[in-house]
């Protein structure tokens, strides 16, 4: 025989050190389709392998392995490797482990009576594996069966021993984003095959993917002829821009908005400007910030206050010690956080945050004493608060370039450092009541002149950026009585889309 190969059978608790892993990221022994692989020795002595099958969607660290030995200067030859190599079926991935130098291929094909090609793949190096990654001109149009369509199957292997969580994000041929974001998570040493593409989700001829990971994995797409069965095998390139094009914004503090119910027009106002924004559950710590160019917090608050009849002081922290140290770190190190914080009680459950970046909120409701004579939850165009160019309360900077003035809707006020940039400056006849329980105004609620104090400003924090607003309802698009607009709606807030977008860019390093 041409080839020399002896194949000794050993069950073993894990695969011994290795100077080279090689992994086949797709091997198959399951209804019609079969896997051929190919392991070649380049040196001058006869080499040994560890070879271990993992199959899908389980824990492989204790996988049992097979040891192979590979001549001198040939290539071992393995028909239907799953079969008769590991004497197993189904699907899933390859490892192959050596202390010496070595190379393998596969190819995944189907035994159809028309014949096909298949899908070949080389053998990957750990080292190639990547945190975030794109995946370029997919193609999903027809179910399995109709011929002169496609479909496109996603896979994702995981070199490492621990379990990898995967955001996936897909995009049409005009770049837009399709669809939410869907998580999986890929077990150590794991496979996760197939992740289909809806072809009903958007136009998927030419589409693409995104994803981040919290350990580096193996991507791939496979797009597949529906009428030949042979399937196309894409890798991922490396997404060095996926964290500068990511906003997380707060949902783990008992939040007053979100991204999936008023702040819906938020999200989408910036994914049509090429962000992803996702929500970030949990608590914040130093790995799920990494993901993020921008973290947004809106309205969070302690759970003291959560019940909106127990708005009422004290107005404790929205946020422990160490997930303000977190964030502070964060943004020293590059990061950009836009806080947003409100009236009564969200200003006074974001003031440890904002004290960190030395700013001082000021927990009442701010208003200009000429429009209004008490604060109230809807506002007619006449009463709604306008920052203008032309008085100066709106102040001229990179972000405000094209804005003429921005509305908001009561909220709070405050104080910024000296080396703060004011955006938006209350007047002097704006004032702060500053109540014992939300909305109850009585004469002797104490009430505060906050002339030059700020509802909107910028600042640098050591190599990150800050925005801090105290207004929600600005980047939101509601209804307060018949055909009563508040946000971005509103003819009074007409540029505060522009204006978001423009703050975003800056918080992004764009301005």
């Amino acid at each position: 025989m041409r080839h020399t190969l002896a194949v000794l059978v050993l069950l073993i608790v894990a695969s011994p050190a290795a100077a080279k892993d090689i992994y086949l990221p797709i091997a198959g022994s399951v209804g019609a389709f079969r896997t051929d692989s190919r392991v070649f020795n380049p040196l001058a002595k006869d080499i040994v392998i560890t070879a271990t099958f993992l199959p899908l969607g389980q824990d492989n660290t204790d996988a049992p392995s097979q040891q192979l030995t590979v001549a001198r200067r040939q290539m071992a030859v393995f028909d239907d490797v799953v079969g008769s190599l590991f004497g197993a079926s189904g699907l899933g991935a390859i490892r192959l482990s050596s202390s010496d130098e070595f190379m393998a291929t596969s190819r995944i094909y189907a035994g159809v009576a028309n014949g096909t090609l298949g899908q070949f793949t080389a053998g990957l190096d750990p080292a190639s594996a990547k945190a975030r990654g794109v995946i370029l001109q997919l193609r999903s149009t027809g179910p399995t069966g109709q011929a002169g369509t496609f479909r496109t199957n996603l896979g994702f292997v995981n070199p490492n021993p621990t379990a990898s969580t995967v955001t996936i994000r897909s995009h049409d041929r005009q770049d837009r984003i399709v669809g939410e974001p869907s998580v999986h998570t890929v077990p150590p040493f794991g496979a996760l095959f197939p992740v289909t593409l809806d072809p009903a989700a958007g136009d998927f001829t030419d589409g693409w993917v995104t994803y981040e990971a919290s350990q580096p994995i193996f991507a791939y797409g496979s797009v597949v002829d529906n009428g030949t069965t042979d399937p196309t095998f894409i890798p991922a390139f490396e997404d060095p821009g996926a964290r500068d094009a990511t906003i997380l914004f707060d949902a783990g503090h008992l939040n007053f908005h979100s991204i999936r119910t008023t702040y819906a027009p938020f999200a989408q106002l910036l994914r049509n400007d090429g962000w992803v924004v996702e929500s970030l559950e949990g608590r914040f710590e130093r790995q799920p910030l990494q993901r993020a160019r921008v973290l947004v917090i809106v309205n969070a608050i302690s759970p003291v206050n959560a019940d909106v009849n127990n708005w009422t002081l004290p107005t404790p922290s929205a946020f422990a010690a160490d997930e303000i140290e977190a964030v502070r770190d964060w943004v020293e190190e590059g990061g950009s956080l836009m806080l947003i914080a409100d009236h009564m009680p969200f200003a006074g459950a974001a003031s440890d945050l904002a004290a960190a970046f030395g700013i001082r909120f000021s927990n009442g409701f701010a208003f200009d004493s000429r429009q209004l004579t008490l604060p109230r939850t809807c506002l007619t165009e006449a009463e709604v608060h306008v920052f203008r160019k032309s008085d100066g309360s709106l102040r001229e900077h990179a972000v405000t370039t094209g804005i003429d003035f921005v509305g908001t809707f009561t909220g709070s006020a405050f104080e910024t450092p000296s080396t703060a940039v004011p955006l938006m400056v209350f007047g002097a006849d704006a004032v702060s009541l500053t109540p014992q329980t939300a909305w109850e105004f009585t004469s002797s609620t104490p009430r505060i002149n906050i002339s030059g104090s700020q509802q909107g400003a910028l600042l640098q924090h050591g190599l990150g950026r800050v925005a801090v607003f105290g207004e929600a309802a600005m980047f939101t698009e509601q209804t307060c009585g018949p055909g009563r607009a508040m946000g971005m709606t509103s003819p009074s807030a007409a540029q505060n889309g522009r204006f978001l977008l423009n703050v975003m860019q800056w918080l992004g390093g764009g301005l």
